[in-house]
């Protein structure tokens, strides 16, 4: 399982950057975002990847205000670009990683932790009110990855 502290949804992956970069990726980004209103999301219903018959990644979606998020993760994709990252090729698919198996684990354990997970759907998802992003740093551990926020970036936009 995911630890909750490392549960996080990712709008942008920008892969391996120098930490001189990292001033101008929030000043890009920080353009980009900052006309974007606030926004509520919720906690969705479960998923597997790549799917349940042979789960490897189980996850929960979100629900809420997904044309912000949408919209969002657009300018989250455009403003890195304009510094060289390239775009994601895959259309954005939001979700919360909450578990993943190791390499091993029994098919039949696999799908009864998917089973498990899919047997909660339909309960009220927990709602969450986006105000800000972060540029995170992760760093990779044997026992799972560290997250260190790098800097915050609020959205300043009016709702109507």
């Amino acid at each position: 399982l995911v630890r909750p502290a490392a549960i996080h949804l990712t709008l942008k992956f920008l892969g391996d950057i120098r930490i001189d970069q990292t001033e101008s990726i929030v000043d890009s980004v920080s353009r980009s975002i900052h006309a974007l209103p606030p926004f509520d999301l919720r906690i969705g219903g479960p998923g597997a990847f790549p799917n349940s018959r042979s789960p490897r990644v189980l996850w929960v979606g979100v629900d809420g205000d997904l044309p912000e998020l949408a919209a969002l993760q657009d300018q989250m994709e455009g403003a890195p670009a304009t510094l060289g990252f390239v775009r994601e090729d895959r259309p954005f698919s939001p979700h919360l990683t909450v578990g993943r198996f190791r390499e091993g684990t029994p098919l039949p354990d696999r799908i009864r932790a998917a089973e498990a997970l899919y047997s909660a759907a339909g309960l009220p998802g927990a709602g969450m009110h986006v105000s800000s992003i972060s540029l995170m740093q992760s760093t990779l551990l044997p026992d799972g990855a560290v997250h260190k926020r790098l800097a915050a970036i609020p959205l300043e936009g009016r709702t109507l």
